[in-house]
């Protein structure tokens, strides 16, 4: 059993600099792109626990749409103009679609705790893949059901 750390803190902020380059890197990625550099042999297992040590656990990435400012605003300029009784009235609706012949995108991502949303953390999704989609939704106080909508 080691006493001492393989890797120097100098080692573990350019790990954590490689790291916040490219959070989609693997960490044998990384280890591979930190020995060309360093030529010091280590683990990925190592990469892993210091880039763990400096809050950067891998996730499975957050998928979201592309918004630009244009849209945002113009969702969050009509959402402030409903009153109570007008949102009372909404019917919430969402909708699951399950891919037959692709995965669904990356594997994992390195984030800090915060950074599920953030644009260098997330895949970016387009329409219309294939698979079958799902649709559901509730009211304010009671489930409506859901639908198997057709084969995409």
């Amino acid at each position: 059993m080691r006493t001492q750390k393989i890797t120097s803190a100098l080692d573990d902020r350019y790990l954590k600099r490689l790291c916040t380059a490219n959070r989609f890197k693997t960490s044998r990625e990384l280890n591979c792109e930190f020995s060309q550099y360093t030529k010091q042999k280590i683990s990925a297992r190592t990469v892993r626990r210091r880039l763990l040590s400096a809050g950067l656990a891998a996730r499975r990435p957050r998928k979201k749409p592309i918004l630009n400012n244009k849209m945002r605003i113009k969702r969050l300029k009509w959402a402030r103009n409903w009153t109570e009784k007008e949102w009372n009235r909404v019917i919430f609706s969402n909708e699951k679609k399950f891919n037959l012949n692709a995965l669904d995108g990356l594997g994992y991502v390195r984030r800090r705790p915060g950074e599920e949303f953030k644009s260098y953390t997330t895949i970016k999704t387009t329409k219309f893949p294939a698979g079958l989609m799902v649709w559901g939704c509730f009211l304010r106080v009671e489930l409506a059901g859901w639908k198997l909508l057709k084969e995409m």
